[in-house]
C-alpha cells in the first residue's frame, strides 16, 4: 500500500500544480481586464472631456460671430444715423443760405 500511496501522491502534486498554474493564469487576467477597463475608462474620460472643451468652443465661437454681427449692425444704423444727420443738416444750411 505504501507504493499506492506515494503513487498517488505523485499523481496529485501535478494535479495540485495544474490546478495552481489555472487560478495564477485566471488570476493574472483578471488584472489584464481590470487594467484595460481602467485604461478604457480613462480614454473614454478624456474623450468625454475633449468634447466638452470642443463643445465650449463651439458655444463661445458662435457666441462671438453673433456679438460681433449685432456690433457691424450697430455701427451701420450709427453711420447711416450720422449720414442722414450730416445731409439734413447740409439741406438746411443750404435753406438756409439760398434764400
Amino acid at each position: 500500500m505504501t507504493d499506492t500511496n506515494q503513487q498517488n501522491q505523485n499523481n496529485q502534486k501535478p494535479q495540485n500544480q495544474l490546478q495552481v498554474d489555472f487560478e495564477e493564469a485566471i488570476a493574472e487576467k483578471n488584472k489584464t481586464i481590470h487594467k484595460l477597463k481602467q485604461e478604457r475608462d480613462s480614454a473614454l474620460s478624456a474623450r468625454a472631456k475633449m468634447e466638452k472643451v470642443v463643445d465650449d468652443l463651439e458655444e463661445a465661437k458662435t457666441n462671438a460671430l453673433d456679438k460681433a454681427e449685432r456690433a457691424e449692425a450697430r455701427y451701420m444704423r450709427n453711420q447711416a444715423l450720422k449720414n442722414k444727420e450730416q445731409h439734413q443738416e447740409q439741406d438746411l444750411l443750404q435753406k438756409l443760405f439760398t434764400d
